[in-house]
């Protein structure tokens, strides 16, 4: 396994992987950093507002980017069926563990690097509210898994296409899809999956006063429940994966 993660590295340098991983937090947080006005009352619930809006615009990016991740870890073995050659030459399980580990490091960079630009967005706009570790905290568990469980659904639909173009596609469909779904009632988006980001985040609009264009937030209990469903449903991709490793024909 070490020396197909080793090998994973090396393409990972020619493909810039590293600076790709950079640039998605980046645009999320330009992006949701940049709702807010500067006003004294926007910075007051300046977190509040971002906590809200960065389930919202991953539902939006994140399908498309764990379908790109998990894409370009095959993207060379799909041309030509080379991964039948590589059968013959290394285990089926320490090529899958390796492709495995090295995107799941890839999803953890993506992950930390967005929340870690949470706190990082707030010191450079200066925001006054209070710092929600606790939030971050819980956040940052829900939104590695469910890009935990679109990585393996798109790593998955790759090794049964055998093209990227399946996994690519499906992570726009369920990038519009989540979208649509985040503004449906919540039970609703509980059956669309890929759009957990929304249902899994803690911070609701209480208020919002139309004439003034000032906007309440609360919150809500953490939903620990259908965060142990999005764990499951990883297990099970990534069990789904192993085994269609497993039965692929040399």
């Amino acid at each position: 396994m070490a020396g197909a993660f080793c090998v994973e590295l090396q393409k990972a340098r020619r493909r810039h992987d590293l600076l790709f991983c950079l640039l998605v937090p980046l645009i999320v947080m330009l992006w949701t950093g940049s709702l807010l006005s500067p006003g004294p009352d926007e910075l007051a619930n300046a977190y509040s507002a971002l906590f809200y809006s960065i389930p919202v615009a991953n539902v939006l990016i994140f399908p498309i980017v764990m379908a790109v991740l998990a894409s370009r870890l095959w993207d060379m073995e799909v041309k030509g069926s080379t991964w039948k050659l590589l059968y013959t030459l290394q285990s089926r399980r320490s090529l899958f563990l390796g492709k495995a580990l090295f995107g799941i490091m890839e999803v953890l960079l993506v992950t930390f690097l967005e929340m870690g630009g949470v706190f990082l967005t707030g010191k450079i706009y200066g925001y006054t509210e209070a710092f929600p570790i606790s939030q971050l905290f819980y956040l940052t568990g829900c939104t590695l898994a469910v890009e935990l469980m679109l990585f393996f659904g798109a790593f998955l639909l790759m090794l049964l296409a055998g093209n990227p173009l399946l996994a690519l596609c499906a992570g726009i469909i369920a990038s519009l899809t989540g979208l649509f779904s985040a503004f449906m009632p919540k039970v609703v988006s509980y059956f669309v999956p890929w759009g957990y980001f929304v249902p899994l985040g803690t911070y609701e609009v209480a208020n919002w006063d139309q004439a003034a264009h000032t906007v309440t937030y609360g919150t809500r209990p953490y939903n620990w429940g259908l965060l142990v469903f999005t764990v499951v449903l990883v297990m099970l991709l990534f069990y789904a994966a192993w085994r269609r490793v497993q039965k692929q024909e040399v």
